[in-house]
């Protein structure tokens, strides 16, 4: 297997706080920016901007106050002053530390490494996706009937950068969700069992035996993360 390249600037928090799915409804009036209308704690994955610095592919640095957008997972940075701006090619970032977190660019996602051994490594993936929107009618009732065509409109928000704008009144749940990953040095992988039988050839019997044992949901990124811990120890 290919070794793995990252440049490690401090240690790793392997615990997992707070990396539940979390869900949550937003009205949203006609017209209405859809990355507007959420707070900054629902938008971004810390509740301020942090000292960070970026290395890109052809190994230059960058530094500043960083965050990370997770409506469709970009990197924002703050100048000067003060204002909140998208960093330029994206694709081109290959590490990000942000405080004492750190980061891979993969699939124009940005994934947190909480551990890792020579050969692989785990992190979490996290993303704000808009699910079906629901119309709200008189009085504030909310009919639960609508087409999911009504929303194709904000379909593209897991992976395009820009505004996208409501055509009426709707109710719009969303979901953060934090998805366990596993990568290999050249491709990355969901954390699920098929997975971690793949990367950790020859530990079946453990595996089985472990996951037996603490019933482990392989959708829950504390579980995946229990596991990797226990294999790599």
């Amino acid at each position: 297997m290919v070794p793995l390249v990252f440049i490690m600037m401090g240690a790793f928090s392997f615990a997992l706080t707070a990396q539940n799915s979390q869900r949550g409804v937003v009205q949203a009036a006609i017209g209405t920016d859809m990355a507007s209308i959420l707070s900054g704690d629902v938008v971004y994955m810390y509740p301020e901007f942090q000292k960070g610095t970026v290395m890109f592919k052809d190994k230059t640095f960058a530094e500043g106050d960083l965050n990370l957008y997770l409506i469709g997972s970009t990197l924002h940075f703050r100048d000067a002053k003060g204002d909140t701006l998208v960093l330029k090619d994206q694709d081109q970032i290959n590490m990000v530390s942000i405080g004492k977190d750190y980061y891979m660019r993969f699939d124009k996602a940005y994934v947190r490494i909480l551990n890792e051994t020579d050969n692989v490594a785990f992190g979490i993936r996290s993303i704000l996706i808009f699910e079906q929107a629901q119309k709200v009618g008189a009085y504030g009732t909310v009919n639960n009937t609508s087409a999911i065509s009504e929303i194709s409109s904000i379909a593209n928000l897991g992976g395009t950068v820009g505004t996208t704008y409501l055509k009426s009144l709707k109710n719009i749940p969303y979901v953060i969700r934090h998805d366990g990953m596993l990568y290999d040095g050249t491709k990355l992988y969901m954390a699920t069992r098929k997975n971690f039988l793949k990367l950790f050839p020859g530990r079946k019997d453990e595996i089985t035996q472990y996951c037996q044992t603490h019933n482990v949901d392989f959708s829950k990124a504390g579980q995946t993360l229990a596991l990797f811990n226990y294999l790599v120890q």
